[in-house]
């Protein structure tokens, strides 16, 4: 089949024609990392039938070859060409792209929120806590690629996101090219034969990734370690597979082989990207020099594509950890200035302007989104979960979440608990909260029988702040509303007033 090249296929060809030849101390093994990674790419697609995978193998391996770092063989541009040609005329539209970006990153926000449980008991080292955080959480290439596409909610996106046969057809054309093409250079460079990978290497790579019993899946990799040998992404699967299993020495080991064989064939390797986060959140727990942890950050924003948000969310939050605030906030800020991801980024890269992050804000924002349903499903128990933490160290937001949800939510109803956080909340300047605890403890509502001396303090304790609500109810207490009834006697009121002064004066330090 004869491929017309156009456009940006046109551009690559010439670009590629002008790469001048590389020095005689060229290292053939990155030609071979080229041509692996086209073969995986390939067989994925194939393997998956489906045009997500497509997508994400187009944009983070086929489109992304670094051409200055591979010799110029005839073999490997109009392998890549080809590559381009038939792949790139089936990536997702714009608008297929969006639904698909926005899928995944629902799933890395719950993602992440299921791991939180465990998080907590890092609260006593809260830059451990960042790391374990958002360390093990990938980019939408690695959903893609390890074949688990996004939930499908009806016939029409089976449909939308399924390969026809004559894609399939095209797909085995090209691994059959990929074949010829890899015999022919691996003889040029007399490169040992292991070098290369098969499809049958790859169905059993598949096979232990997708492995649910840990202790089973460690040992398929331990038996596949002579095929991949020099394939870096194996090493990369296999210290997860390690760390899945508890075995922390073989995944360090397997981080280590991983830098071994790596080559830079790639613009911006997400393998890369994700080794290096592991290696940011170790240094960063073990109190290593900023320096130290400041390369392997470098790293990851290096080889991360710019909507991968939780990349820069991590790094960001790990420059911010060793005190570099300013390169912090740059690497949030991208999520926001891009329209990637603002309901977390957006707060953290304001705190961080103000110089007040805390680690409990992440909890926080999460609690947010799961009570408003922001980019994941609205899920209230879940959003308790995430509020309590941060309420208990002190976070009013958190604690007049809480309170709302305690007082209006039917199913977590409880006005006990609602008046106690509203109270905390108010006590922390929140004014709405001041109100609400005010008009619980009017009406007598989960705070036993109707307590109008303190109903009055927090009134005045809005009125305070600003807010005219306060002396609106204020007035009802002295008599002074529609109904024209004094409920509390003019000693009551200056208790009162005393006491909200009281508290005003500790807002005010």
């Amino acid at each position: 089949m004869k491929i017309k090249i156009t456009g940006a296929l046109a551009a690559f060809a010439v670009l590629m024609s002008a790469v001048p030849a590389l020095a005689s101390d060229y290292d053939p093994i990155n030609t071979m990392s080229a041509v692996n990674m086209a073969i995986v790419s390939i067989h994925r697609i194939a393997s998956s039938r489906d045009r997500v995978v497509l997508d994400a193998e187009y944009r983070n391996i086929i489109d992304n070859l670094s051409m200055g770092n591979i010799e110029a063989d005839p073999e490997i541009k109009e392998l890549y060409t080809e590559l381009m040609a038939v792949i790139g005329s089936k990536t997702l539209r714009e608008d297929e792209s969006a639904r698909v970006d926005a899928r995944y990153r629902a799933r890395d926000k719950s993602n992440l929120a299921d791991r939180l449980p465990d998080a907590r008991l890092l609260l006593g080292n809260p830059w451990g806590f960042i790391g374990s955080l958002f360390a093990g959480e990938t980019a939408l290439y690695f959903g893609a690629q390890m074949l688990f596409p996004p939930n499908r909610n009806d016939a029409a996106d089976d449909e939308l996101w399924r390969l026809e046969r004559e894609n399939i057809e095209e797909m085995a054309s090209l691994q059959r090219r990929l074949l010829d093409s890899s015999w022919t250079l691996l003889r040029k460079y007399g490169l040992p034969d292991e070098y290369l990978l098969s499809s049958q290497d790859l169905d059993a790579l598949n096979m232990a990734v997708s492995e649910g019993d840990a202790e089973r899946g460690l040992r398929m990799f331990k038996a596949l370690e002579p095929d991949f040998k020099m394939y870096a992404p194996f090493w990369y699967y296999y210290s997860a597979a390690a760390s899945r299993a508890g075995d922390m020495t073989q995944a360090a080991e397997c981080l280590d082989e991983f830098e071994r064989v790596w080559r830079p064939v790639l613009r911006r390797d997400p393998f890369r990207a994700e080794v290096a986060k592991l290696r940011a959140a170790e240094l960063s727990q073990a109190g290593a020099p900023k320096e130290a942890i400041a390369a392997q950050l470098e790293i990851v924003m290096g080889n991360s594509m710019r909507e991968n948000w939780v990349n820069n969310l991590f790094a960001g939050a790990t420059f911010y950890s060793i005190g570099e605030t300013d390169r912090a906030i740059q690497c949030v800020s991208i999520n926001t200035d891009f329209g990637v991801e603002s309901e977390i980024s957006g707060e953290v890269a304001r705190s961080m302007k103000e110089g007040n992050l805390d680690v409990t804000l992440f909890l926080t924002y999460l609690g947010d989104m799961y009570k408003n349903g922001l980019g994941v499903p609205q899920d209230i128990a879940r959003a308790i979960e995430m509020y309590i933490d941060p309420a208990e160290e002190g976070n009013p937001r958190a604690q007049m979440a809480l309170g709302e949800i305690f007082e209006t939510d039917a199913a977590a109803r409880d006005e006990a608990r609602a008046a106690a956080y509203y109270a905390k909340a108010a006590e922390n300047g929140v004014i709405t909260a001041a109100i609400r605890v005010g008009d619980m403890c009017r009406d007598g509502r989960g705070v036993g029988d109707r307590k109008l001396e303190d109903a009055y303090m927090w009134y005045y304790l809005a009125l305070l702040q600003g807010e005219r609500l306060g002396q609106a109810r204020i007035d009802e207490l002295e008599g002074r509303g529609l109904l024209n009834f004094r409920s509390v006697n003019a000693a009551t009121g200056r208790r009162a007033r005393d006491r909200a002064n009281q508290i005003y004066e500790t807002l005010r330090k």
